[in-house]
């Protein structure tokens, strides 16, 4: 018989596919994201992870969202329990005021609706931590997403999303609806709030303190203008990834987020107290940008790579695989094989799949031939060659070499052997 535990699981999760659905069916663009267990994320990072249950589980996040039935169905089969994350911005018709009372979201309000403007009623949802997200329609002219508009008050417009109902908090509470979408249209917003929102250079206007360097961290202002010893690691970081040309700000930020990593000081916090640091790599990266992006997409780029760098710079984790590889024991599919360099080859597909999930691994000829000693040639043809024609990994998609880009793989064969 079915416990009652695993039952409310799987009405929990079918609840959220039915959201998620639903908000589809509004015309919100919607995405799966990592869920809550007791209080510890889903990714890989659990109990440390610096933003639980918010952070997107596909590759590209909210730019992966889709108002496609089947597409979501897919989705939330592979991942029952995913949190709904829904795409703010021109994209679902959408613009969030995002309201935290522990950081003074409610005075900030007031005091921006006495400024700004009265916000007409609309649709509310209650956060999981005690706070509020305003919805509203888009104007259909770019509204850009801000972090720190004013003490406790953030917009979600575009390049941006939010947590929807019923998702799972870090508190064990849920978003929920506390006025519903379809009892009240999405109202406009006032015209004074979209020219604050699309001009506004200060975070803190509503609490009258213009941002200065009195507001940054003590270890950030001695960064930023100048001078502290101990943090020539950090400038270290920043100088070796800054960009050279346009079109290289994904890869350089994934590259900054590894060698802030390898910093003992800066790994155990989450990346939302580091953000300065990627406000000064923007403002020295930005000369050689397309200058197309504003700095919400870099921000969002910063967030997700430290939520989803696997190692720190300077650990080459096929090189740990390997030698987890050599001290255990190898899958049944590897006694086929009397070379044993294939055979341990056979066992780093293996335990790079199992690390990677569902998701296909990458692995590039010249790490697997330092991996298992051979030239590089010999990776391809005698290694990889002779596992793809047995149906022991499959080719999903192959590098460039011109790009230095790695091979996709997928290995077949049940991980638990």
């Amino acid at each position: 018989m079915q416990s009652s535990t695993t039952s409310r699981k799987g009405q929990d999760a079918r609840a959220k596919l039915i959201c998620a659905l639903w908000y589809a069916n509004l015309g919100w663009a919607v995405f799966p994201v990592h869920s809550v267990v007791e209080g510890v994320c889903t990714c890989r990072k659990g109990r440390d992870c610096g933003d639980p249950g918010k952070h997107p589980r596909t590759r590209h996040g909210f730019k992966d969202a889709t108002k496609d039935a089947a597409k979501i169905r897919r989705w939330w089969k592979q991942w029952p329990d995913a949190n709904v994350g829904i795409a703010t911005g021109s994209e679902s018709g959408l613009v969030v005021i995002d309201v935290d009372p522990e950081k003074g979201g409610g005075e900030s309000l007031r005091l921006a609706q006495e400024r700004r403007g009265t916000l007409p009623a609309g649709p509310i949802s209650k956060t999981g931590g005690g706070g509020r997200h305003l919805l509203f329609a888009h104007p259909g002219d770019r509204v850009p997403s801000r972090i720190g508009l004013a003490a406790g008050l953030d917009v979600r417009g575009d390049g941006g999303y939010i947590i929807a109902p019923r998702s799972d908090h870090e508190t064990g509470n849920r978003y929920e609806w506390e006025v519903f979408p379809k009892a009240v249209p999405l109202p406009e917003i006032p015209r004074g709030w979209l020219d604050w929102i699309r001009n506004s250079g200060c975070s803190t206007e509503c609490t009258g303190k213009p941002r200065n360097s009195q507001e940054i961290p003590p270890e950030a202002r001695a960064y930023v203008f100048g001078a502290h010893s101990t943090s020539e690691a950090i400038e270290q970081a920043v100088q070796a990834t800054l960009p050279t040309r346009p079109g290289q700000r994904h890869g350089k930020i994934f590259q900054l987020v590894r060698r802030l990593l390898a910093i003992e000081a800066l790994e155990e916090k989450p990346a939302r107290e580091h953000q300065w640091i990627i406000e000064e790599w923007h403002r020295r990266a930005h000369p050689h940008t397309s200058g197309k992006h504003p700095f919400d997409d870099y921000l969002f780029d910063f967030h997700y790579a430290w939520a989803e760098a696997k190692h720190p710079w300077g650990v080459e984790p096929v090189q740990l695989i390997a030698e987890k590889v050599r001290a255990g024991s190898l899958p049944g599919v590897a006694n086929d094989y009397d070379d044993e360099r294939l055979r341990q080859l056979v066992g780093v597909c293996r335990e790079l799949q199992r690390y990677h999930g569902d998701s296909p691994f990458f692995l590039d000829t010249h790490t697997a031939a330092k991996v298992i000693g051979v030239h590089p040639t010999q990776a391809w043809r005698w290694m990889f060659g002779p596992l793809r024609a047995d149906k022991v990994i499959d080719l999903v998609s192959k590098g460039n070499h011109r790009e230095h880009k790695a091979s996709e793989w997928r290995y077949l064969h049940p991980l638990d052997e």
